[in-house]
């Protein structure tokens, strides 16, 4: 952001007249050199967290160069983890139920109950879906700017010389 690009040295150009507060960052470089240190960041999170062999940070997409894609597998969740999903489904609809006729704004509490619920549907789908442990393993993550300013996460990419022999 304009905060962290200032701190580290950088100027932003502004016009009189303009009301947004916009303007041109003039260091190019510097801007680049603090984007790709958070995508960095970024991708060392994903590596820790993860297990992928390697990752790599761009400000532009590297198009894998010729490197195998492998995506995730569907994973049987255990009995425990359908019980949550299915405790954690019926709670949402019994309270999406009783409150969606009110004509009055939800008590914090009760949204924020709403959120934690969503969170953890949307954490127990995702483990529907994993990536084989030998994939990971010799695979790797590419960390690359996407046009809105996120981080883009492309996982699952091969290189050749990780490729497993043929038996």
């Amino acid at each position: 952001g304009a905060e962290a690009y200032t701190e580290a040295g950088g100027n932003i150009i502004r016009g009189l007249f303009t009301e947004d507060r916009g303007g041109f960052y003039e260091d190019a470089a510097l801007l680049d050199r603090l984007v790709l240190d958070k995508l960095e960041r970024i991708a060392a999170e994903i590596q820790e967290a993860e297990g992928w062999k390697w990752v790599s940070a761009h400000i532009d997409w590297p198009h894998a160069h010729g490197m195998r894609r492998t995506y995730p597998q569907t994973v049987e969740l255990s009995d425990e983890q359908e019980a949550a999903y299915d405790a954690a489904q019926e709670e949402l609809e019994r309270l999406t139920t009783e409150w969606e006729d009110g004509d009055t704004d939800l008590p914090p509490e009760v949204d924020q109950r709403l959120a934690e619920l969503e969170a953890e549907i949307e954490r127990i789908d995702a483990l529907r879906h994993a990536y084989d442990p030998d994939e990971i393993a010799r695979g790797g993550v590419f960390v690359v700017l996407a046009h809105e300013g996120e981080a883009r996460i492309e996982r699952g990419f091969i290189r050749a010389e990780d490729e497993a022999p043929e038996p």
